[in-house]
């Protein structure tokens, strides 16, 4: 029972990060969450997941990281993937989730050494 009670907690701390970030976008107030490292754990949930919603649009959304963790990419995707510049605004990102909290979890269970360490391998091998 420890761990669902635990799953649902932490779900319901993503659904309410969430809410209050979707909160803030529709109020038009998007800062950069890296402003401010000093902050108490639930700020730094809130801005490792506000990280996230740095997007581009010369990324597909199926080349954007999101809480939910690794994108999954077909080794089709992996050349326009990795030289279209994707890659390295996945990297920007996951520096950002690093400094914001340096022991996020994506609902996955990677980690943002576990993702760039795929990225790495994935984009290294496309190049030979």
């Amino acid at each position: 029972m420890g761990e669902k009670g635990g799953l649902m907690d932490n779900t319901l701390v993503v659904v309410l990060l969430l809410i209050g970030l979707t909160i803030n976008c529709a109020d038009g107030e998007f800062d950069d969450p890296r402003k401010n490292v000093n902050l108490a754990p639930w700020q730094k949930w809130e801005n490792a997941n506000q990280c996230l919603l740095n997007i581009t649009s010369d990324c597909s959304t199926k080349y954007t990281l999101t809480y939910k963790g690794w994108m999954n990419l077909t080794a089709a995707d992996t050349d326009p993937y990795c030289k279209s510049g994707c890659k390295d605004h996945t990297w920007v990102v996951l520096d950002c989730v690093n400094l914001m909290k340096h022991d996020y979890e994506f609902q996955d269970s990677s980690t943002t050494q576990t993702i760039r360490d795929t990225i790495k391998q994935g984009c290294s091998s496309s190049m030979n």
